[in-house]
């Protein structure tokens, strides 16, 4: 779960970010291990300001944390720590998922942050997270005043960049969507969501790379694929070899299955090509199983079960129902 912070977590991000600087010392950056952690004073400001954010386990334990500032009219992560007992689960990216929403609804243009360009849980992966280099002629004055401190404290033994990730704001103007308190279930939902927009754009290499490496595909006729290969292996002869219909679908529940599973269950319906009405007969359940594999959600299980509700035709005629309102 993701929430704001409260004043007791404070005293267990002390050990969070020794437990996290101790990687540093698996790639010879054992000064950067060593290095002081905030003070409980810095740390008390931010939860204060409501500018720190953790990720906590069922039991509620803090097992992560985030803390940001406002520079240079940008939300700026000035720290992002993930015990390593929790690590490569998601949690980061969720804290990250988090701020954004917050800088939506405080109209700020876009994340910032600086880092390590070559460490492998740095640069590299916040890059896979949308962010990008900002070049030095770029640097804001605030970012650079950042820098310049960074310097002054030995940070640039090895090479640091600044990086930037614009933040969408709300088109339709008013208030900012504000995103659910657990990121988590937002992050399957879309996980889900491009799933079926990869099958809805008749793309067999789309859906397979949403599936972790012993993911399994069981579909409407009961046949089964596992793997991405597989899965590809499977699709790509039905697209190749048949009109496809389109998927119409209503995601029913979204809820955790613990600290790295959730479970997802949908609705669906098919629009056959040349048609604009779902086709009863092909209606179904969608069931996901997704879990944190190299901290990004995959799919661990995709079914499809037929909705024919026998003997009970109402149902059927009333998930129809609710499926054709999607497409008015």
């Amino acid at each position: 779960m993701i929430r704001a912070a409260v004043e007791g977590d404070v005293v267990l991000l002390h050990e969070i970010e020794r437990a996290a600087g101790a990687a540093f010392r698996e790639v010879g950056m054992d000064s950067i291990a060593d290095d002081e952690t905030p003070s409980a004073r810095v740390l008390h400001n931010y939860q204060r300001a409501g500018r720190m954010w953790v990720a906590a386990n069922a039991a509620d334990r803090v097992i992560a944390y985030l803390l940001a500032d406002i520079v240079d009219g940008n939300a700026h992560i000035e720290q992002v720590s993930v015990h390593p007992d929790f690590g490569r689960r998601g949690f980061g990216r969720a804290l990250i998922e988090t701020v954004a929403a917050w800088a939506v609804r405080k109209e700020l243009s876009a994340l910032t942050l600086t880092t390590f360009a070559h460490v492998p849980w740095n640069a590299p992966y916040y890059e896979r997270l949308g962010f990008s280099v900002i070049p030095p002629a770029d640097v804001g004055p605030g970012l650079r005043e950042i820098r310049g401190h960074e310097a002054a404290t030995g940070l640039d033994s090895w090479p640091r960049v600044a990086m930037r990730r614009p933040v969408a704001q709300n088109p339709t103007g008013g208030e900012a969507p504000v995103m659910d308190d657990d990121a988590h279930l937002n992050e399957v939902r879309k996980l889900y969501e491009t799933l079926i927009e990869a099958w809805n754009r008749r793309d067999a290499r789309g859906m397979a790379e949403r599936f972790a490496a012993g993911g399994m595909q069981i579909g409407f006729d009961g046949s089964t694929a596992t793997g991405p290969d597989e899965i590809a292996q499977h699709l790509e002869p039905i697209f190749r070899d048949h009109p496809t219909a389109r998927f119409v679908t209503i995601v029913k529940d979204v809820r955790r299955l613990g600290d790295d599973a959730v479970l997802l269950t949908a609705i669906a319906g098919m629009v056959p090509p040349g048609k604009s009405d779902i086709e009863p007969q092909a209606n179904a359940h969608q069931t996901v199983v997704a879990a944190v594999t190299d901290d990004e959600w995959r799919i661990e299980l995709f079914q499809n079960t037929p909705a024919q509700f026998h003997g009970r035709p109402e149902l059927v005629n009333e998930m129809t129902a609710e499926l054709q309102q999607q497409l008015t």
